[in-house]
C-alpha cells in the first residue's frame, strides 16, 4: 500500500548531482535539407510538454542550446509542416550511489544509478520528416481562438471550384491563430497553408496566425502547396559511437515501433473488422530486444533495453515472465530510467508476477525514492484510477489527497482536482448526477436523468476508437437482448470525433438498438467532468430511483450479465 511521500531517498539521490552545463550544438533542417519557415528545438523532461527552453535556429538552421543539469532529458526539434521528432539525452557521467536511508521502519541498502554533471559539448544533426497527408481531403476542418482549438466543436472548412478550403469568421481581437484538421493522415491537427507567422502549439506543431480586418477574418487553405515526402527523420550525433548517441537510438527504436503498431490498429479498425479480433506480431521486435539484452554491457544502455522490453507487454506482446522479473530488479525503483515512461511501471511488475506485498512495496519505493515527480505522480495517479475502478472509496481518498496536496502542480494533481473531489460525487450507492442530452436518432427528443427515471439503465460512455469499448459491444448486445423486457434500458454516450462515426459503426459492425447520444472530444464537457470521465469504456448502472448500483468492473466482460442478473433476475 502506498504511503505519504518520503523525501529522504530522493534528497540522498540528489546531493550527488553537481551543477555543470552541457552544450548540444548542429544543424535543424527540414525534408528537403534546408531550415524550415520557422523551426525551434525545445528543452523539456521525458513524458512532458513544458517548455524549459526554447531557441531558434534561425535562418542557417543552426542552433545553441544548453542543458543545466544532470539526469534524463528530451529535445524536442520542430518546424513548420513537419512532424517533431525527440531527442533523449542522459546528461553527466553514470555512476553508482549506494544509498542508506528509512523505509517503512527498516534499514534500506541499495545502489542506484545517478548522474554526475562534468562539462561536455555534445553535435546533433537533425532533418525532420515532412508530414504524411490522407490522399483524399474529405472532412477539412479548423480550429483555433474562436473554439480554444476544440476537436469536437472544429468547423468544416467550404471546398471552392479551384479546390482550395475557406472559412469565415467574425472576431474582435488583434490576431487570428488556427489550425487544420482532417489532413494529417495520424489526426494531429496542423498548421495552414495561410499565414503571416506561426506560433509553437506547445506539442510539437505549429499555430497559424492571420490579421483580423474589419472584424472579419477569411481562411484559405490550399491543398496545391502541400508537399509530399517520404523520408524518416535522422538524428545524426558528432559521435555515432557514443553512449549518448545509442542512448538516444534505443528511445527512438521504441517510439517507431509504437507508431508502428498504432498504425497497424488504425488500418485494421478502417477496415470494418471485429477489434477484438486485432493481433500484432511483436515476436521480431521481442527477438532483436532480447538479443541486445544479452549482449549490452552497458548498465544505462542496459536499463533502458529493458525498459523498452517491458513496454510491449503495454502494448500486448507476451512477455517472459523470467526476463520481466530480471528488468524489474535490474531498474531500481529510484531509477530515472522509468521517467522515460513511467506508463509501464504497474503492467510491468504484473508481467513479472508481482502481486500483493511485492506489487505495493515496489510501487512504494517508486513513489518514495524516484528523483522524477512526474514519475512519482503518474504512478499515484494509475493507482487511484484502479482504486476508482474497483471501487475502494477509501484508497481512491487517500491517493486523491497525496495527488493534490503534494502533486499539484503535475498534469496529474491538477487533473484529479480539476475532474474528482476528495470524496467522489459519482458512486455506488449515490444518486447520478443530472444530465440532459439530446438523441442521436431523434433530434426533437430529450434523454435525461428524469426521463430515465423508473427504469434501470446502464449508461455507457464509449467511442468507435476505443479497442476496450468495441471489445465489449459482444457482451452489451446480449445483455441488451436478454434484459431489454425487464425494464431495463442502455444510454451509449459517445465520445467520437463525429455523430457520422457512430452512424457508420452501427451500420456496419453492431446494430446496438437501444438509446444514443453524442457527446465529443472535448473533455472539459460539463457531462464528461460530472461523470468523471477520464478514460471509457465508463459503464455505469442506475436503479429506478435514480441512484447508482454498479460501475466500472462490475459491468465489464462476464460481470455485466452477473451484475444485471443480480438486480433484474435471470
Amino acid at each position: 500500500m502506498l504511503r505519504p511521500v518520503c523525501f529522504l531517498a530522493i534528497l540522498l539521490f540528489s546531493c550527488v548531482i553537481a551543477n555543470a552545463q552541457t552544450t548540444v550544438t548542429g544543424t535543424l533542417v527540414g525534408q528537403d535539407g534546408k531550415p524550415m519557415l520557422v523551426e525551434n528545438v525545445i528543452l523539456t523532461r521525458p513524458m512532458e510538454n513544458s517548455v524549459i527552453k526554447m531557441v531558434d535556429p534561425g535562418k542557417k538552421g543552426r542552433y545553441t542550446i544548453t542543458i543545466d543539469s544532470a539526469g534524463i532529458w528530451i529535445l524536442r526539434y520542430a518546424g513548420v509542416n513537419h512532424y517533431s521528432h525527440d531527442v533523449a539525452l542522459y546528461i553527466g557521467t553514470p555512476v553508482t550511489v549506494n544509498v542508506d536511508a528509512q523505509f517503512n521502519g527498516n534499514d534500506l541498502k541499495d545502489t542506484v544509478t545517478a548522474y554526475v554533471d562534468k562539462p561536455a559539448t555534445l553535435k546533433i544533426d537533425v532533418q525532420l520528416k515532412g508530414y504524411g497527408y490522407v490522399d483524399t481531403l474529405k472532412d477539412v476542418k479548423i480550429i483555433g481562438d474562436f473554439n480554444n482549438f476544440s476537436f469536437a466543436s472544429a468547423v468544416p472548412m467550404q471546398k471552392q471550384a479551384d479546390g482550395t478550403y475557406t472559412a469565415e469568421f467574425e472576431t474582435k481581437a488583434d490576431s487570428f491563430a488556427y489550425q487544420i484538421v482532417g489532413v494529417e493522415k495520424t489526426g494531429h491537427s496542423i498548421n495552414g497553408t495561410d499565414a503571416e507567422r506561426y506560433v509553437y502549439d506547445g506539442t510539437g506543431d505549429y499555430k497559424s496566425v492571420v490579421t483580423p480586418k474589419d472584424g472579419r477574418v477569411k481562411i484559405v487553405f490550399d491543398p496545391s502547396n502541400l508537399v509530399r515526402w517520404n523520408k524518416e527523420a535522422t538524428a545524426t550525433f558528432g559521435d555515432p559511437n557514443s553512449v549518448a548517441a545509442k542512448f538516444a537510438e534505443i528511445y527512438y527504436e521504441m517510439q517507431q515501433h509504437q507508431w508502428s503498431f498504432m498504425d497497424a490498429v488504425n488500418e485494421y479498425r478502417k477496415s470494418g473488422k471485429d477489434m477484438r479480433q486485432f493481433k500484432y506480431d511483436w515476436s521480431k521486435v521481442s527477438a532483436g530486444l532480447q538479443q541486445q539484452i544479452k549482449d549490452e554491457r552497458n548498465d544505462l544502455l542496459h536499463q533502458e533495453l529493458l525498459l523498452s522490453y517491458l513496454e510491449l507487454g503495454s502494448y500486448g506482446a507476451r512477455l517472459d515472465s523470467n526476463l520481466a522479473l530480471t528488468a524489474v530488479k535490474d531498474i531500481s525503483p529510484a531509477s530515472l530510467i522509468w521517467s522515460l515512461n513511467p506508463y509501464v511501471i504497474p503492467a510491468a511488475l504484473y508481467g513479472a508476477g508481482m502481486k500483493g506485498a511485492d506489487y505495493d512495496n515496489y510501487l512504494t519505493q517508486v513513489v518514495d525514492r524516484n528523483p522524477s515527480a512526474r514519475t512519482r505522480a503518474i504512478v499515484l495517479f494509475q493507482e487511484f484510477m484502479k482504486a476508482k475502478y474497483m471501487n475502494q472509496s477509501e484508497k481512491a481518498t487517500k491517493y486523491y489527497n497525496i495527488l493534490v496536496n503534494q502533486y499539484g502542480d503535475t498534469q496529474e494533481g491538477k487533473m484529479v482536482k480539476e475532474r474528482f473531489s476528495a470524496v467522489s460525487k459519482l458512486q455506488v450507492g449515490g444518486y447520478v448526477p443530472a444530465f440532459s442530452v439530446v438523441s442521436m436518432d431523434d433530434s426533437t427528443k430529450t434523454i435525461s436523468s428524469v426521463s430515465m427515471k423508473g427504469k434501470y439503465y446502464l449508461m455507457d460512455f464509449w467511442a468507435t476508437w476505443c479497442g476496450p469499448c468495441v471489445g465489449e459491444m459482444g457482451n452489451l448486445q446480449k445483455a441488451y437482448e436478454k434484459f431489454k423486457d425487464k425494464n431495463f434500458e442502455i444510454l451509449s454516450l459517445s465520445l467520437d470525433q463525429s455523430p457520422a462515426d457512430v452512424v457508420k459503426f452501427r451500420k456496419d459492425k453492431w446494430p446496438m438498438p437501444w438509446l444514443h447520444t453524442f457527446v465529443g472530444t472535448n473533455w472539459d464537457s460539463k457531462i464528461l467532468k460530472e461523470f468523471e470521465v477520464i478514460g471509457i469504456p465508463r459503464p455505469i448502472l442506475v436503479d429506478p430511483t435514480g441512484k447508482v448500483i454498479a460501475m466500472e468492473a462490475d459491468l465489464r466482460g462476464d460481470n455485466l450479465d452477473k451484475t444485471l442478473e443480480k438486480y433484474l433476475g435471470k
